[in-house]
């Protein structure tokens, strides 16, 4: 009789089911490779807008700055052209008769005895050749000048289809990241083997329980 009883244990003992954690690690070992395919797909995708979303304006700023300064580099050489001719226009004042004779007849106004003076109107009103220029408008480029070629053709290519535009607008920023923060975590949620592992041994508990209640 014991020896009845014990063989019935040992036969109850291997028709218990397996632990959860146990179905978890089974089931989690026969994830499949469009599931693993679809987890690095949402992962690439949060990354790729998360790093749009950031990085573009920033990359915007920059190439705007840059072409501000090479503008205001240009205006600089221009002003220190024109300092070292007015020092030497002073240089000849001071030691050239010639020059000092041309300055009272264009500035005083004085002529020779026996001159007449027809005095025609300047193409250009007085002062505005040493008017400072306004500095250049910004460009709005997105990548500045001295990168391969092939960023320049990468952009024109996004450009014309409209891919640039939308995460330069700081209206659209915050919808962004929060379409990244969503993929990362649906895939972090459905698409790693612990939780397809956990998914499938809640789905074969249930149904288990149904076949019991049945």
């Amino acid at each position: 009789m014991e020896q009845v009883m014990d063989a019935g244990r040992s036969m109850d003992d291997r028709l218990e089911p397996a632990a959860p954690q146990d179905r978890v690690q089974a089931v989690a070992a026969r994830v499949t490779w469009p599931q693993r395919g679809l987890f690095l797909l949402f992962v690439l995708t949060a990354f790729v807008l998360f790093a749009a979303t950031v990085l573009l304006p920033v990359l915007r700023d920059h190439t705007e700055l840059l072409e501000e300064e090479r503008a205001l580099q240009a205006r600089i050489a221009q002003l220190e052209d024109c300092v070292a001719r007015a020092v030497d226009f002073a240089a000849n004042m001071a030691d050239d008769p010639v020059t000092n004779e041309r300055l009272a007849r264009i500035e005083l106004g004085y002529t020779r005895p026996g001159e007449t003076v027809v005095r025609v109107p300047p193409a250009i009103e007085p002062g505005t050749a040493n008017r400072p220029r306004p500095v250049r408008p910004r460009s709005g480029a997105l990548l500045p000048r001295g990168w391969p070629w092939w960023t320049y053709t990468a952009e024109n290519w996004a450009n014309q289809r409209g891919l640039i535009e939308p995460f330069l607008k700081p209206s659209l920023r915050a919808m962004w990241l929060l379409m990244s923060a969503g993929l990362l975590v649906a895939a972090f949620v459905l698409f790693t083997p612990r939780a397809i592992g956990r998914l499938n041994a809640v789905g074969g508990t249930s149904q288990s329980l149904n076949a019991a209640t049945s």
